[in-house]
Parts: structure tokens; C-alpha cells; sequence
């Protein structure tokens, strides 16, 4: 089972929050915009499946680019077998593109997956 996420991070986001050496005061910098940086990651039993950034605000575009080339390659070198993907509620999770993308790639189900293990179809 693979579990995936996304977050966004500002680059120049100050606002006197993060990590100081002990007795160090906080200086603000002063930037003209606040740069965003995307991170998604997955991560298994195994341990690190994949990580990608991106700078565009995700869509179902974006997210089947980042499947196609982050997670599938190497969720199918840890499993050849085929593999079960855990994702939240995000709307472009289960957009038709990714749907259609992912049904093309693999079982939906667990019992899916169980199913054609043992070389049976419903």
C-alpha cells in the first residue's frame, strides 16, 4: 500500500516562525513577492517511494504528470506485483483523467487486487 500527500511552502514567508540557535534573535528579511514551492511525496512500508516538486498549483493535469513520472516507475520497481494507492479527499485525486489513468494502470480495489492474484475476474 502506498500512501501520497502534497503541501505547499512559501519561500520567503517571514513571519518569525522556524528553527534558531539558542539565544539568536530573528531577523526579517525584506522581499518584493513570496515565492511558492509544491513538495508531494509517498511513502510505503518499504519506506520512501517518491518525492517531486513542482511550482503550478496542482490540478488533474499536474497530479497524473506527477504519478505518471514519480510514482508509478518506482512503485512498480518495489512492486511488481501490483500495489494499492491511499489518497485523500482531494478533488483532483479522483478527477475522470486520473481515474481513467490509474483504472489503465492497475486495480481499483483490494479485492480487485486479491481477486487477480488468484487469477479470477468479477
Amino acid at each position: 500500500m502506498l500512501f501520497t500527500d502534497e503541501t505547499g511552502f512559501y519561500i520567503n514567508d517571514y513571519n518569525g516562525k522556524g528553527w534558531f540557535k539558542p539565544n539568536e534573535d530573528f531577523i526579517a528579511g525584506v522581499t518584493k513577492s513570496r515565492e511558492k514551492i509544491n513538495i508531494w511525496a509517498s511513502v510505503s512500508m518499504l519506506g520512501k517511494v517518491a518525492i517531486h516538486t513542482y511550482r503550478e498549483n496542482i490540478n488533474q493535469d499536474v497530479y497524473k504528470e506527477i504519478l505518471s513520472m514519480a510514482l508509478v516507475p518506482r512503485a512498480r520497481e518495489l512492486y511488481p506485483y501490483g500495489f494499492y494507492l491511499q489518497y485523500d479527499n482531494l478533488r483532483v485525486h479522483t478527477a475522470g483523467r486520473v481515474m481513467r489513468y490509474l483504472d489503465s494502470l492497475m486495480p481499483r480495489t483490494l479485492q480487485d487486487i486479491f481477486l487477480g492474484l488468484l487469477g479470477l475476474q468479477i
